[in-house]
């Protein structure tokens, strides 16, 4: 593919994908490119309206790389396309595989991996973990930390930051400055939600964690509102069905089970 202006190769430090970014109208053109290089949508006839992001199987018996194609920067919504324009202003060139490419610039790069391993994986995966890790570790003394956390906040992103950076510092021992912490930590009713969220052994709350992670109550309400009453193209994306009505029912099955295990 090539790595114009719509490109943007977000590395990450364990190299069992390739992560690229793309602008949001250029999503479905870099999709046919993929797919015209054999690779393969383990998800296919999905709106891209309804995802972040299409996860592509490697051609087979090719030693390429599987391809993981986003075209979201942070959580969605307005903050998500004012992080988008601010994080492809800031590109820097970079060199992979001998091709000349652009990637993230480190303070974006390090703020897109903590917003995504907090919001959009809950804080699980030893992979996403390590990932920001390295970012952190081969970055941390020449990051502009006042600039992370300005951003951050920006973005609607400062909760999510901080709750990936503290599980990164808490189980690997990577740290960020306090200063910058004290900064992103959200106040206290959020703080202990999410920690009591994430204590709940044997009950699966992931939903609920990622939306909390969210700085703002506007975007909490709005995705708790497109559960509630989700689109009709994405309940057949998420629950590969042709029958409109029983994915209504295995949806709202679904939330109400979510809802019980929250109140116990």
């Amino acid at each position: 593919m090539a790595a114009g202006s719509s490109v943007l190769l977000a590395l990450c430090g364990c190299t069992t994908d390739l992560d690229l970014l793309v602008r949001r109208a250029d999503r479905q053109p870099a999709l046919d490119i993929l797919l015209g290089l054999g690779y393969t949508d383990e998800a296919p006839g999905r709106s891209l309206d309804h995802v972040p992001a299409v996860y592509l199987a490697a051609p087979s018996g090719s030693s390429r790389l599987p391809v993981d194609l986003h075209w979201e920067c942070v959580g969605g919504g307005r903050a998500s396309e004012l992080a988008a324009e601010e994080i492809w202003c800031r590109a820097v060139p970079a060199t992979s595989w001998g091709e000349a490419a652009r990637t993230l610039a480190a303070e974006d790069l390090l703020i897109y991996l903590a917003a995504n391993f907090a919001i959009h994986h809950t804080l699980a995966g030893a992979l996403w973990r390590l990932d920001l890790a390295l970012v952190l570790k081969r970055h941390r003394a020449t990051l502009d930390w006042d600039a992370v956390a300005a951003r951050a906040r920006r973005w609607g992103a400062a909760g999510a930051v901080y709750f990936a950076l503290r599980a990164v510092g808490d189980q690997l021992g990577v740290t960020a400055p306090t200063p910058t912490m004290n900064r992103l930590r959200p106040d206290e009713l959020r703080v202990s939600l999410i920690d009591r969220l994430q204590r709940r052994d044997g009950v699966k709350l992931d939903y609920l964690v990622g939306v909390v992670m969210l700085d703002r109550y506007s975007d909490i309400a709005r995705m708790l509102a497109s559960g509630l009453v989700p689109p009709p193209g994405w309940l057949r994306s998420r629950y590969d069905s042709r029958s409109l009505i029983a994915a209504y029912l295995t949806h709202y099955g679904r939330v109400a089970r979510t809802l019980a295990r929250a109140m116990m």
